[in-house]
């Protein structure tokens, strides 16, 4: 049998072949400078594989950052929220997460005030003088550094004890002059140390006042001298100020701070009054403990 293909239909045939071929160019050509391939212009387009779409978009990373190449992305740091404490007894202050720095405001404790004389024992002599007034406490307004969780000692000042009143004069004893009062004691400091112990906060506490003098047969006894406001010191810096000194036999106040200190606390306390002609004078009062208080 002849199998024999003849010339025509083999030359129509390899005719076909090379205009299905060049349909195909084009066809690829046109889809490589299609409108949506030049659209995406900052994207370059995919190579002509066999099974890959030239309109598809090359991946990207939009779904999330790349991986963090030198391990573990770093941990957030806490979130800080602000505070105030107040302190009315002896405690301790922890530092929350992420706090590293803290102001701390101290007022140290009021000096006592002291005590009246007695008067004289006669009715031709003069009354005790009266107490002086305790000085106030020191104030402290300190910038202090501080490590999360670690407990720091907060120590408040006790206020100055009260100085007692001077006996009446008697003519068996001293002639009929009236006895001295007695001082009041200086307040004590209010601090805040480290968990090292150190001392980073001190508010001094204030001055007692002078006892009043006994009546004489003269006059009136002297009145006793007033107490001096408490000094302070910042360690780690800040501002501090000098309590209030009394003004007489009424004690010193308190300096004021971002809160109120609470009633009593801090202050000088007041010289007792002199006893009459035949009386004992009077105690004068204690000074207010310290307080102390932190925010951050």
């Amino acid at each position: 049998m002849n199998t024999r293909i003849p010339a025509r239909r083999a030359s129509r045939r390899r005719a076909l072949v090379t205009a299905a071929l060049t349909a195909a160019a084009v066809t690829g050509q046109l889809l490589v400078l299609s409108p949506l391939a030049q659209a995406d212009g900052d994207r370059a387009p995919h190579s002509l594989g066999s099974g890959v779409n030239l309109l598809e978009p090359p991946p990207d990373h939009e779904d999330g950052p790349p991986p963090h190449e030198d391990g573990p992305p770093p941990k957030p740091k806490p979130k800080v929220q602000h505070g105030l404490r107040q302190f009315v007894e002896d405690g301790a202050f922890v530092p929350p997460p992420g706090v590293t720095s803290v102001f701390v405001q101290a007022w140290g404790a009021g000096g006592g005030g002291g005590g009246g004389g007695g008067g004289y024992a006669g009715t031709a002599g003069g009354p005790g003088g009266p107490g002086g007034g305790g000085g106030g406490g020191g104030f402290a307004w300190c910038s202090v550094p501080v490590k999360p969780g670690k407990s720091y000692t907060v120590v408040l000042g006790d206020g100055g004890a009260l100085g007692g009143g001077g006996a009446a004069g008697s003519y068996a004893v001293n002639g009929g002059i009236g006895g001295v009062g007695t001082a009041g004691r200086e307040g004590t400091a209010t601090t805040l140390a480290t968990p090292g112990g150190d001392v980073v906060v001190n508010a001094g506490g204030g001055g007692g006042g002078g006892g009043g003098g006994g009546g004489l047969d003269t006059g009136a006894g002297a009145a006793g001298t007033a107490g001096q406001g408490g000094t302070a010191t910042c360690r780690t810096g800040g501002l501090t100020r000098t309590g209030p000194a009394a003004d007489g036999a009424t004690g010193g106040g308190a300096v004021d701070g971002i809160v109120a200190t609470p009633t009593g606390s801090v202050i000088g306390g007041n010289g007792g009054a002199g006893g009459p002609v035949g009386q004992n004078g009077e105690p004068g009062t204690a000074g207010g403990d310290g307080f102390l208080v932190v925010f951050w």
